[in-house]
């Protein structure tokens, strides 16, 4: 399966909503994308063309295109029992690619807002004994609920926890930096409740850090950020 724009940008916004349909996985196909300004050998072309030579309007264009040799489509022969007929139709694959499209149109189409209903405060805990032999905390659990305005949204909550700035040591910002995340699809009004947790390694610094809360949205775009 080849996914073509004449927008470069957009290529990188249709490989997270290629990546979060699953389809590799659920097809066992192959998936790339490319950018063609000109657009796809397929019905986008003039559309593309116009964006190229700037006539208005300027349209952004997505081409999907299976073999894009066409060395399987369009065969016919056996008195129509062999080629492209009913005996090969495959429903996996046919619901995986139009769940691909539905993804890809809805999220271009519609500009999806999700939020936290609800987060906090983090609970600070101590791993045990047998881990370290301290008692300064070491990981935290956030307890968070999310909703969003288009039902099927897959979104994403990512923390990331980093030491504060101090002259004392000025690159431990940059060095050192620990994240988990957690993907939902939001398939209900009253939204996703759950808990994201982060452990500092045993390598770790012993420092104050902060700690971001990010929730972003099916093109990976940040929508919201807390810090504690």
């Amino acid at each position: 399966m080849d996914l073509c724009t004449n927008k470069l940008t957009l290529k990188y916004v249709l490989n997270t909503i290629a990546e979060k349909s699953d389809y590799v996985d659920n097809t066992g196909t192959d998936l790339e994308t490319y950018w063609m300004p000109a657009g796809s050998p397929s019905n986008d072309a003039p559309f593309a063309r116009g964006r190229m030579f700037q006539i208005l309007p300027r349209c952004k264009t997505v081409g999907f295109i299976k073999d894009r040799g066409w060395v399987l489509h369009h065969r016919d022969g056996l008195s129509h029992t062999e080629g492209d007929v009913m005996k090969y139709f495959n429903w996996n694959d046919v619901n995986a690619t139009a769940a691909l499209v539905l993804q890809t149109v809805k999220y271009l189409a519609v500009d999806p807002v999700c939020w936290f209903q609800s987060i906090g405060p983090p609970q600070l805990l101590d791993s045990p004994d047998n881990i370290d032999i301290n008692t300064d905390p070491d990981y935290v659990n956030v307890t968070y609920t999310i909703r969003s305005s288009v039902l099927g949204e897959h979104v994403t909550v990512k923390a990331l926890l980093r030491p504060t700035f101090t002259l004392l040591h000025p690159f431990y910002p940059i060095r050192f930096r620990y994240h988990e995340e957690k993907s939902y699809t939001i398939n209900t009004t009253s939204g996703v409740t759950d808990t994201i947790s982060i452990h500092l390694p045993q390598n770790a610094p012993k420092h104050d850090y902060n700690l971001y809360i990010y929730l972003l949205d099916s093109k990976y775009q940040s929508m919201n950020q807390n810090l504690f």
